[in-house]
């Protein structure tokens, strides 16, 4: 399957809160973001088209980041959502943050291989 997407995706494991309207909240982790939407893990899963609001833990950066979206797919292990109202700003010093992390993380284990 070839996807077409407009924002790439960041692997990604963060914490999170989301609710529907005036209903409870749930805790979640996202595994995958993007300017356009997120994956998470959830058993709460809600109908398609669902608009939901999403209070994203973004500890690399030191805030919350709040971003709303609709439901646009649903899996055994979770929701996609597409954001209809992002933090654009937030969202991207986020995602560079966990870009930075995983490449320092990455070069790290490449430095350790060599030396065992």
């Amino acid at each position: 399957m070839n996807e077409k997407r407009t924002y790439d995706r960041t692997n990604v494991d963060l914490k999170a809160l989301f609710r529907e309207g005036n209903s409870g909240a749930y805790y979640t982790r996202i595994t995958n973001i993007s300017m356009g939407g997120l994956f998470m893990v959830t058993s709460q899963l809600l109908n398609l088209g669902t608009e939901i609001v999403i209070d994203i833990d973004a500890e690399n950066i030191g805030r919350i980041i709040g971003v709303s979206g609709h439901v646009v797919r649903n899996t055994r292990l979770g929701m996609a959502v597409e954001f209809t109202n992002p933090d654009v700003t937030g969202l991207d010093s986020l995602i560079k943050a966990e870009k930075l992390m995983a490449t320092k993380i990455k070069s790290s284990r490449k430095a350790n291989q060599r030396n065992t």
